[in-house]
């Protein structure tokens, strides 16, 4: 069972206001005060060391955004490690940590964990604080309380999606090219997410088309368009063939899946990183509407783990009669990026790929 933020701010907002919560880490000795858990947007709070007063100290904001991250993070029965979670991206971390460490369902516990020395050797030594989410075990509200687990934790590095160098060009200004070292954290995941998608799509034993205006895209030097096995243009497709307005509705989707002998399209896939969860739909499903009807067809929406809630309350306000959505998040895309560019994983077929997705009911 996982959490979304909506759920961590239901429960947050059980905490009183007004009094002093204490961090995790007893050798912390300074103070934390809630001011107010405003709707589901963002948490106000304040913090100050132990010999100041928390009446003087600045509002600060724990936004919706930072919580929903630690909240997917957060799997019942399973240690997690907010500075995992959620890397080193707000500085608010360690009193996000504290207030859900007060809450009656989260317990700190201190797992083991396996390290990797610099001579390839690997040890266990004592692990770091972690907090556990236990549904069905409670201790009282506004305490912190501890949880003994038998669990060890490894910090072996087994995952990494590395994109290298891409080349993108403004085809509709013909602007010249602008080289971008983009690695994974920063600006155009949208082609990034892209390319992973693409190259997934290739190890897996399927043919991927990619969006007409993306196809100059660069990435190690090669057009997007010349990667084997890839689609340049869908009126090439014979099933396609006998739809003549198919080819035109499909050309902007971010990516298509075909199986290798071009008679199945099991995956339409819309990336929605900045354009919204609206115009993917509508680009899906005017497609929908004048390609063939397949069996197994998944319209899939892939987006930021932080924005599953909004893909899925704007999928379930705009979804049309008979299409079948999915959810992939990028951390799942990325997981699979990895494993794909690690292992010899090869045409495992359509429940495979499914299994890393979620449907929109």
């Amino acid at each position: 069972m996982s959490l979304d933020a909506n759920l961590l701010f239901d429960q947050l907002r059980r905490l009183p206001v007004d009094r002093e919560y204490t961090y995790v880490n007893p050798v912390t000795k300074n103070k934390i005060r809630i001011v107010q858990v405003i709707g589901y947007e963002r948490i106000v709070f304040r913090r100050c060391s132990q010999q100041d007063s928390l009446d003087s100290a600045k509002n600060e904001n724990i936004s919706y955004a930072f919580v929903q991250r630690y909240a997917l993070a957060l799997k019942s029965g399973l240690p997690t490690n907010i500075d995992r979670a959620v890397g080193a991206s707000y500085n608010a971390r360690s009193v996000l940590e504290a207030l859900v460490a007060h809450l009656s369902n989260f317990w700190v516990c201190w797992p083991g964990r396996l390290e990797q020395l610099n001579d390839g050797k690997i040890v266990q030594k004592e692990g770091h604080k972690h907090l556990i989410y236990l549904p069905n075990e409670g201790h009282p509200l506004g305490q912190i309380c501890t949880k003994d687990v038998d669990y060890t934790i490894s910090e072996i590095p087994t995952q990494s999606a590395i994109y290298e160098a891409i080349e993108l060009s403004d085809v509709a200004t013909e602007a010249p090219a602008v080289k971008l070292d983009i690695p994974i954290e920063v600006r155009r995941r949208h082609a990034q997410i892209q390319i992973a998608l693409i190259q997934i799509g290739i190890k897996l034993g399927y043919r991927p088309y990619v969006a007409a205006n993306d196809q100059s895209i660069k990435y190690k030097g090669e057009l997007l368009s010349n990667f084997p096995g890839m689609i340049k243009d869908l009126s090439s497709i014979p099933l396609l063939k006998a739809f003549p307005d198919a080819s035109s509705a499909g050309r902007l989707i971010d990516c298509i899946w075909f199986s290798e002998d071009n008679t199945a399209m099991p995956f339409v896939m819309e990336i929605e990183h900045s354009t919204g969860v609206d115009s993917g739909i509508g680009r899906m499903d005017i497609f929908r509407k004048k390609a063939p009807k397949l069996a197994g067809m998944h319209w899939v929406i892939v987006a930021d783990d932080a924005q599953r809630n909004f893909v899925f309350s704007h999928s379930k306000k705009e979804k049309r009669d008979g299409m079948k959505m999915w959810y992939l998040p990028y951390s799942h895309v990325e997981e699979l990026y990895s494993l794909i560019n690690r292992y010899d994983i090869q045409e495992v077929g359509d429940k495979f790929f499914e299994a890393f997705m979620e449907q929109i009911p």
